[in-house]
């Protein structure tokens, strides 16, 4: 390899940020030997690729000023933290919610959809705490904040129906549709009596046709 100029290696070496400092000294020195060794290994690694030199560059604006950065770094997550809590309140057109007259609302459709679901027109259903939370139409408020929710959590508490209950209210829907299944059957019989044929009544009763 042929001696280059000290000037140059230099600034090629100072662009790719690798053992800068070593090199220089030893070229403000006028050291040889290895000196040429180690500036080829400098200049190749200049020739390896981009992503050499986008890595070499990184690692001298990481280590450039490390404090200063990642202090700034630390104070804007600060100013933001703290300029969001400074406005949070003050906005008028995003008032803080009032958790009281939310927890009265929920309970009201929690108490309004146990009532319909015991007065729905067909076989029982079963008055669980899943049913009632999915029907009322609050399901996103009640499942994540039902602790904010005290009246709701015993609406929720007084409506639901245990298995036994629903099992002995379902027989006694299915036995009272019976009976009405019943009642209209002897109601239709006595109202429209079938009528004997008489045709029939002559072919099995003469005894002259081969009846009995």
């Amino acid at each position: 390899m042929n001696r280059a100029d000290p000037k140059t290696v230099s600034v090629r070496i100072s662009i790719t940020g690798a053992q800068k400092d070593k090199l220089q000294r030893r070229i403000s020195h006028g050291g040889t030997g290895t000196l040429s060794s180690e500036i080829g290994r400098a200049i190749d690694q200049y020739h390896a690729g981009p992503k050499q030199v986008e890595q070499a560059f990184l690692r001298e604006l990481k280590n450039a000023k490390p404090k200063d950065c990642e202090q700034k770094r630390v104070q804007w997550q600060q100013l933001a933290q703290r300029g969001l809590r400074e406005i949070g309140g003050t906005r008028d057109w995003a008032p803080r919610l009032d958790w009281s007259a939310r927890d009265r609302q929920v309970a009201g459709a929690i108490t309004r959809t146990a009532a319909q679901l015991n007065a729905h027109q067909g076989p029982p259903q079963w008055i669980s705490r899943h049913r009632l939370i999915t029907h009322s139409g609050y399901a996103r408020w009640i499942a994540p904040y039902l602790d904010r929710l005290p009246q709701t959590r015993q609406a929720i508490q007084t409506a639901v129906e245990t298995r036994q209950a629903f099992q002995l209210r379902r027989a006694a829907w299915y036995e009272g549709r019976e009976k009405e299944v019943a009642g209209k059957a002897a109601e239709s019989w006595s109202r429209h009596p079938p009528v004997p044929s008489a045709c029939g009544q002559q072919g099995l009763f003469d005894a002259s046709e081969g009846g009995w």
